[in-house]
């Protein structure tokens, strides 16, 4: 912003004093004034010279700047930007693995639901995930059956990516298995950027007879 003025309001206030003094600001004299009346001046003469000015730089405005750069990162840092993506339907095979390339650096929630058919009656479908190509395997799921054909797996978990593509492995043990191919039933991987991960202690005890109810008496 250009300044077509570097007066603050101090300076105005004295200059509306002397205009005063000098009789150019009505019939009022320096004798009569007061400090109601210097401010009703003051305040005429900043109301007609608005036009013409404008806020002198202040110190405190590279501080207000530093609001779009918050500790340092750039406000869009904060957004937290959903990758969705939907697994292919391909032909059978023993196992797959999936990448998920253009997801910048960064801590994401990654959760998955994959659909799959089975070419074996019964057969088991798990998943897993890591960060990387070269990280190790950390998520895990196990097979959930839908069906005689039909197996789902799916997981929930956070994972600190380092630009890398993440991957996906699948497979159907001792049989062949294909991503569902009907637009009812997708098989997706979701990863939702999140602040950080805390990893917390978690403590156990005997449940006994303190229990949920599983079923209506």
């Amino acid at each position: 912003m250009k300044t077509r003025s570097t007066f603050s309001l101090p300076i105005l206030v004295l200059v509306a004093v002397a205009a005063l003094v000098l009789g150019s600001l009505g019939t009022a004299t320096a004798a009569g004034l007061t400090k109601g009346n210097v401010k009703k001046i003051a305040a005429k003469v900043v109301k007609k010279s608005a036009p013409t000015l404008s806020v002198a730089h202040a110190t405190t405005a590279d501080t207000a700047l530093s609001a779009n750069n918050l500790l340092g990162q750039p406000a869009s840092q904060y957004k937290n930007p959903v990758f969705r993506f939907v697994l292919p339907v391909q032909p059978v095979a023993a196992s797959r693995s999936y990448t998920f390339p253009g997801i910048p650096a960064g801590t994401y929630l990654i959760t998955y639901s994959v659909f799959a058919s089975v070419t074996a009656s019964g057969s088991d479908f798990v998943c897993q995930a890591r960060a990387s190509s070269t990280s190790t395997w950390e998520v895990f799921s196990g097979s959930s059956q839908y069906g005689t054909f039909n197996a789902t797996s799916g997981a929930a978990t956070a994972l600190t990516l380092s630009g890398t593509p993440p991957e996906v492995y699948c497979t159907s043990p001792g049989t062949t298995f294909s991503i569902y191919s009907s637009t009812n039933y997708l098989s997706t991987v979701t990863f939702t950027r999140v602040d950080g991960i805390t990893n917390g202690a978690v403590t156990s005890r005997s449940a006994g007879d303190d229990q949920p109810r599983t079923h209506q008496p």
